[in-house]
């Protein structure tokens, strides 16, 4: 699902069943919907390209790809562009979300309104963008998806940030987009580490650099978390976050 973020959402339908009034209903009753317009679908091309370069960058082609917590399924539609010989599937639970994926599915392109977990499926490359963040029982989901591909790939908010928690801004991601949990970079490693796997590559997606800033001070803002970042890309999320980390990791052995 950086907030707000693609906003997938990763719960099992049992788990919305047995917690009829906690936030996991909101992906499936149409109010995340509601509070998020099209799912996010306008981040799509922005991280589709982190997923690229982060594969790229370790020479990995994967021949098959799944996403958990697909939402709209634009990540997945612009990824099947840059690779072309690969195929893919997303799974979302939501059936908003599954209802807008279906524009764009194609024949190397499907989408499932179902429980990824609920299947035995292995996939090359498993993808979870913005997720995790949403799920009450974030490790154990984090670790039943730890056998289920050869590598995979995170994108995690960086929340946890001094701009953030004297804003306020974490309460507002809980009620807008269901975030239920907040990670800096040490607690997202740490908790992959946690639930089985090793870390191949991370770092910063800048989503920072895509944010308008018309009026003044935050032109004035802007321009100085950029030189902050240019000297020190841990300080400046610390103080300001305005980013994402995207984290290339692959099951223990």
């Amino acid at each position: 699902m950086s907030a707000p973020e693609s906003g997938e959402n990763p719960l099992t339908s049992e788990d919305a069943s047995q917690n009829a009034n906690t936030p996991s209903t909101m992906y499936e009753t149409g109010e995340y919907l509601a509070n998020n317009a099209e799912w996010h679908i306008g981040d799509s091309s922005f991280k589709a390209a982190q997923v690229k370069t982060i594969l790229d960058r370790n020479g990995i082609k994967p021949a098959s790809f799944v996403e958990v917590g697909c939402g709209a399924g634009g990540i997945l539609t612009e990824l099947s562009h840059a690779f072309p010989a690969a195929n893919f599937v997303g799974y979302d639970i939501s059936p908003q979300a599954h209802a807008l994926s279906q524009t764009r599915r194609s024949d190397r392109v499907e989408f499932r309104q179902s429980d990824f977990l609920a299947t035995e499926d292995h996939y090359d490359c498993l993808m979870a963008m913005d997720v995790f963040e949403h799920v009450e029982d974030y490790m154990g989901f984090v670790r039943g998806l730890s056998k289920r591909a050869t590598c995979s790939i995170f994108h995690i908010p960086m929340e946890i940030n001094f701009v953030s928690i004297l804003r306020g801004n974490m309460i507002d991601s809980r009620k807008k987009v269901g975030h239920l949990h907040y990670f800096s970079r040490d607690t997202a490693l740490a908790t992959l580490k946690d639930c089985g796997y090793d870390i191949v590559d991370d770092f910063y997606t800048e989503s920072f650099r895509r944010l308008p800033r018309p009026a003044l001070k935050n032109k004035l803002t802007g321009a100085i978390y950029r030189a902050v970042f240019s000297r020190s890309k841990d300080l400046a999320v610390k103080l300001f976050g305005d980013c994402s980390l995207i984290v290339l990791a692959r099951p223990q052995k």
